[in-house]
């Protein structure tokens, strides 16, 4: 493994894990910070956007791979991370209450530290 992909694969680590242990471990008191986050339309519109350009760009990056650079790893658990985490602000600002943010950190505490297990095996085993 190159260097450069070599430190991406631990930022992809690190970027998986974090949200993971927070989601998990804190669901309540993440929920109730998102839902603070979100309580402003013009906020929910610009996560709603970010969202929607970060799902864009890690499909893209999955035709890219597909057509491109089959022998990169890294570039599909990026796209596959970087769909996760559009999915999951576009989520947010679609249902913001405490109630429904918390089985949604629930459920997204455990895709990404699936991610972060996937990571792990493919790239820095």
């Amino acid at each position: 493994m190159a260097r450069f992909e070599h430190y991406y694969a631990y930022f992809l680590l690190f970027v998986t894990v974090l949200p993971a242990v927070m989601r998990l471990a804190m669901p309540e008191r993440v929920a109730a910070l998102t839902s603070e986050r979100m309580a402003a339309p013009r906020t929910r519109s610009r996560y709603l956007k970010i969202g929607a350009v970060s799902g864009g760009t890690s499909i893209l990056a999955a035709v890219l791979y597909a057509i491109l650079w089959r022998n990169q790893a890294w570039l599909v658990l990026a796209a596959a991370i970087g769909l996760l985490s559009g999915a999951e602000m576009v989520g947010n600002t679609r249902w913001f209450e405490p109630s429904c943010l918390k089985s949604q950190n629930i459920v997204f505490g455990v895709l990404y530290a699936v991610a972060a297990v996937a990571t792990w095996l493919v790239l820095l085993r």
